[in-house]
């Protein structure tokens, strides 16, 4: 995480803006046909429970359970089908189990009856801190400003009022939540929803995005009883094979965090001394509230930024996601000085054309309604675009219309400039903005436990079983099935597109994930298993 901040800080202060003549983007072509999955899928909150570590204080009750999603194919009687496959999928940094909800639902109602796939995204249990009364709220109303209302108006829900979003010193627990638990919670689900290890051996396989990939293949080195003679219980016995999304399930060779900036690391986390996130838990939320007005408001002009008085922290960041250049001397004018439609706010916080920070980008599509200006960040050259018109009311072009085969770049009105290509887009807006709120558990990770990152760096460090940090079969890693996705090897596709590329327009492309995954899964399952 550490490494993350850094490159994030480095882009903040050493950008500078290039080029500013406006650029107005061309006539939008006539979105792709769709090609809707009939199979219905069945998606339920599990909910088991398991005391959270009270070494550096107490958690809240709600930390006391694990939570995680189950995704299954519907059928005529509510009864589950015996499954050739069970994909445990673990979260990205920043990221919550809501983050597979699309995946999750194309990929189980594309396996269907004949194969039938259930997937289980976890939530870590740092989840428990975030309170989503409003956001619910907002969604079973369909109205964001019920979330506007708790959340900065001082509304109550039931009787609840919303106590603010936590700060480090707050959640000095936290320092507890590191890759021990996490470990131990996929093996309590596993024992809990799939007992006979032979079913979970070949059956179950362990996925996980970003980061999550990392801690995926961490649990084949575990050892659950922390006894190398009893190798029953190791992870590597308890799966039948790993899957990377953006990340390695295989060994890494980056050399082991030394054993004194370790324990310097891990007393900063516990004394809550560690240095301020750059992106807060109040800018996550703030995606999940601009992705409900995106959802069920998304012609109308967004107005939630003006209404609403966020932190300097939250507010600088959204000035650099949005504001011309990305120098401190450039940041003028503000986002409030344009006038957007819901969806357009949400594509400049997302879409790859506009985002500034890698790991939170998805090809969404292109702004339509008034002229852009180029803006350049030094790291990577990554070549990114701004509204430039405070009269013009921008609104958004969907992916499927940007381009065509046989005129794949979408340009500016003088047919000089390529803006995007049709290859860059894969995700439908809409399909982003429901998935970062509409299951019981969210998109986007309000609080990202460090120790996670901290333990992630000792798994092969000769003093790692000091902080239990079990992982005895290292060399085993690479005796299990395998498959990994890069954004980086399949074109146009950016770091959230692996979870969220549409399934349904293969008129205009195939989803480069879910069928090789499907494929993987069911060629290297042995068997099925029946689950309650």
């Amino acid at each position: 995480m550490a490494r993350t901040v850094f490159i994030i800080m480095l882009a903040c202060f050493f950008a500078a803006c290039t080029d500013r003549r406006e650029l107005v983007p061309e006539t939008p072509g006539t979105p792709a046909a769709r090609d809707p999955v009939s199979q219905k899928v069945v998606v339920s909150e599990e909910v088991i429970p398991s005391q959270a570590p009270a070494v550096n204080g107490q958690a809240p009750a709600a930390c006391d359970s694990i939570h995680y999603l189950r995704f299954r194919l519907a059928t005529d009687t509510g009864a589950p089908l015996a499954a050739r496959a069970v994909v445990i999928m673990i979260p990205g940094y920043l990221g919550g189990a809501g983050s597979f909800s699309y995946f999750a639902r194309a990929l189980v109602a594309l396996a269907g009856s004949a194969n039938p796939v259930e997937v289980w995204a976890l939530d870590r249990r740092s989840n428990c801190l975030e309170d989503q009364t409003g956001m619910q709220e907002a969604e079973s109303l369909r109205d964001p400003q019920a979330a506007v209302d708790y959340y900065y108006n001082g509304a109550s829900i039931g009787g609840v009022k919303f106590s603010g979003f936590y700060d480090q010193a707050d959640t000095p627990y936290l320092s507890e939540f590191g890759l021990k638990l996490a470990m131990e919670d996929i093996y309590t689900i596993l024992q809990k929803k799939i007992p006979n290890p032979a079913d979970r051996k070949n059956t179950v396989f362990i996925a996980g995005h970003s980061i999550g990939a990392e801690v995926a293949a961490v649990f084949a080195a575990w050892d659950f009883d922390n006894d190398a003679t009893t190798p029953e219980d190791a992870g590597f016995n308890n799966c039948a094979g790993l899957i990377g999304l953006e990340g390695r399930v295989s060994m890494w060779s980056s050399t082991p965090t030394r054993q004194k900036k370790y324990e310097q690391q891990l007393a900063q986390l516990r004394a809550a001394e560690q240095s301020k996130p750059f992106i807060t838990p109040e800018a996550m939320a703030l995606i999940e509230l601009l992705g409900l007005y995106a959802a069920f408001e998304p012609g109308s002009e967004s107005t939630v930024l003006r209404s609403i008085s966020v932190t300097p922290a939250t507010a600088a960041l959204v000035k650099y996601f949005t504001t011309y250049g990305l120098e401190p001397s450039a940041l003028k004018p503000a986002l409030g000085d344009f006038h957007l439609s819901n969806e357009a706010m949400l594509g400049l916080f997302a879409d790859d054309n506009f985002q500034p920070i890698s790991i939170g980008r998805v090809s969404l599509g292109f702004l339509a309604g008034g002229p852009v200006v180029r803006r350049r960040t030094l790291l990577g050259g990554d070549r990114l675009f701004a509204p430039a018109d405070s009269a013009a009311f921008y609104t958004w072009t969907n992916f499927d219309a940007i381009g065509t085969a046989d005129d794949p770049d979408f340009t500016d009105t003088t047919g000089r400039v390529v803006l995007t290509t049709a290859e860059s887009e894969v995700t439908d807006i809409q399909n982003y903005a429901r998935v970062l709120f509409e299951d019981p558990l969210n998109f986007y990770e309000w609080y990202f436990p460090g120790r996670l990152s901290l333990d992630l760096g000792i798994v092969a460090a000769p003093f790692r079983a000091a902080y239990g940090i079990n992982t005895l079969y290292l060399d085993t890693i690479a005796s299990l099935p395998k498959k990994e996705f890069f954004a980086k090897d399949i074109p146009g596709y950016d770091h959230l597109d692996v979870l969220c590329a549409a399934a349904d327009r293969t008129q205009r492309r195939q989803n480069e994930i879910i069928g090789p995954l499907l494929d993987f899964v069911l060629e290297n399952s042995t068997g099925t298993v029946l689950i309650p």
